[in-house]
């Protein structure tokens, strides 16, 4: 109909042709814009304004084939703005107000495409459409109840509209939908309240609602749309730790990891970053374990997406926290594509990654495979040039190689010192403490003491130990204990003022503060009549 020239006369007939003509003009531009092509074409014949007209003014038959054409419009990108300027929202919304059964429906749908526009959600919320499509969500007809539910998950991409759409009432008969609507208002109710489950106060009030429990069931049996959005509305979820636990006993685990298994590839990743959050508490690591969850998580390591890539590596890095699985996963072949990530992997593969690795390298011999794997050059990139994150765990999983004496020269002769030395003089707080922690493993070697000093570092770490955190002062104090094994670093520390401050850590520091700190004096006094003064004097 299209290729025969029917576009431009249709769009005169809705112009100005008659009332019968017009409704039936703009059925068949609705009709024909369920093509995407002629979405294209029907805006090009300038028929947008003249729809937008019958929106306002026409018969209730014309504004409801109008709102039917208008949704279909607006399925196209640049088609969401010019709906827009042709001044449709505030129509739409008076039809959601005081419409028809039918032009209700239409609007809804028309309103939730336009909302995939940011400047869009603001206008259409400003025209009062949040409460109106609450009320369809609650107790509109079929086809109402899903365009709008469809339409509050695309307001909800601003995170202001999270806040006015639950505060509208929207979570409860979203709920009802995820349990007992049809196939299409579940796959939206999901979508709308994986939106909505991105503020911290929704994830609450969703799970106080009775979400879960539905949600998990669309995991384990919905259809390919409801799932993956099921999934995403868990991992949200998860973010609480109540949360956690709840997803877990409404039994989500399992069909969670038979999505990673065997899934589409936006259901993989979608149940993987939910396993991630699952998998941080230790409960819920066995559980995710126990269903098997390991070996398609290295999978998809190996060879998934770019996100399934991240959120898998991330599932590893918790469950690795867990000291049975580390050596599961590092049977289970993980290392090597762990480290590729680290190499040349998007910053959130990486950052991800280095912090797998840093769990995976507690344990002594996976020490050996990781290095064996050619971790070690691409963890010290990662601590020379990464984002703050990468930084941070790469310093870590460096202090937990560290602890093999060959790792110690390895990592050394990859130039990890100096990078290090700097973290703890301007990085993050975590990053200060982690790489003082590594600096004390690295310093165990008597070559390394005499290199870290070179590097400057013992004014930071007295620093550290003057007014870190708690745990940057422990560690800080190892350091400086082990470098004291050096009889020239003894001195350098002494001058350095890090007698007094370790003093004071012995007097009332933490259990482990006080240990360090002893242990640094112990050696400073080792020998060195001065020190000995210094330090009776303190």
């Amino acid at each position: 109909i299209a290729q025969a020239g029917a576009i431009a006369p249709l769009v005169t007939l809705v112009q100005s042709g008659t009332d019968g003509q017009k409704e039936q003009a703009a059925a068949t531009l609705g009709n024909l814009a369920a093509y995407v092509e002629n979405q294209v074409l029907i805006a090009q014949a300038g028929a947008i304004a003249p729809l937008v007209t019958l929106v306002q003014s026409g018969t209730d038959g014309q504004k409801e084939q109008a709102a039917k054409a208008l949704r279909r419009l607006a399925m196209n990108a640049e088609n969401k703005v010019v709906i827009a300027q042709a001044g449709a929202i505030a129509p739409l919304v008076t039809l959601l107000q005081s419409g028809t059964a039918g032009q209700k429906e239409q609007a809804a749908g028309a309103l939730g495409n336009l909302a995939l526009n940011a400047e869009n959600q603001v206008s259409i919320a400003q025209a009062g459409a949040i409460a109106l499509l609450v009320t369809l969500v609650q107790s509109g007809t079929d086809g109402q109840k899903e365009y709008a539910a469809g339409a509050l998950a695309n307001l909800a991409i601003n995170a202001e509209y999270q806040v006015l759409i639950a505060r509208a009432g929207a979570i409860s008969p979203l709920v009802t939908l995820v349990q007992s609507g049809t196939d299409g208002q579940k796959e939206q109710a999901a979508g709308a309240l994986r939106r909505l489950a991105m503020i911290a106060e929704n994830k609450v009030l969703i799970a106080q609602a009775g979400a879960i429990a539905p949600l998990a069931t669309l995991v384990q049996s919905g259809t390919d749309g409801q799932k993956e959005l099921a999934a995403a509305t868990l991992w949200n979820l998860a973010a609480n730790a109540e949360n956690k636990v709840l997803i877990a006993q409404a039994g989500a685990i399992s069909p969670l990891v038979t999505l990673v298994q065997s899934g589409t590839d936006g259901q993989k990743e979608q149940a993987a970053g939910a396993l991630r959050r699952l998998a941080m508490i230790a409960e819920n690591k066995v559980l995710i374990a126990q269903a098997g969850a390991i070996a398609p998580l290295v999978t998809l390591v190996q060879s998934g997406t770019a996100g399934q890539k991240e959120r898998a590596a991330g599932a590893l890095w918790n469950l690795a926290a867990n000291a049975e699985y580390q050596v599961l996963i590092a049977q289970a072949g993980a290392i090597a594509p762990l480290v590729t990530l680290v190499q040349s992997g998007t910053d959130g593969q990486k950052e991800q990654a280095a912090a797998a690795l840093r769990n995976l390298a507690i344990n002594a011999e996976n020490q050996v495979l990781i290095a064996q794997a050619g971790a070690i050059a691409p963890l010290v990139t990662l601590v020379q040039s990464g984002t703050a994150g990468q930084k941070e765990y790469a310093a870590d999983a460096l202090r937990n190689l560290a602890c093999n004496d060959e790792n110690e020269v390895l990592i050394v002769q990859a130039g990890a010192i100096a990078p290090l030395v700097t973290l703890v003089q301007s990085g993050t707080d975590g990053q200060k403490e982690y790489a003082a922690d590594a600096l004390a493993n690295l310093a165990i070697n008597a070559e390394n003491e005499v290199l870290i000093v070179q590097a400057g570092a013992i004014a930071p770490l007295v620093t550290l130990v003057q007014s870190g955190t708690d745990g940057q002062k422990e560690q800080a104090a190892g350091t400086l204990g082990n470098l004291a094994g050096n009889d020239e670093n003894k001195v350098l520390i002494a001058q350095a003022g890090a007698i007094a401050p370790l003093v004071t850590l012995v007097q009332s520091g933490t259990a482990g503060q006080k240990e360090h700190a002893a242990g640094a004096l112990r050696n400073l006094a080792f020998k060195n009549a001065e020190n000995q003064v210094l330090i009776a004097q303190a």
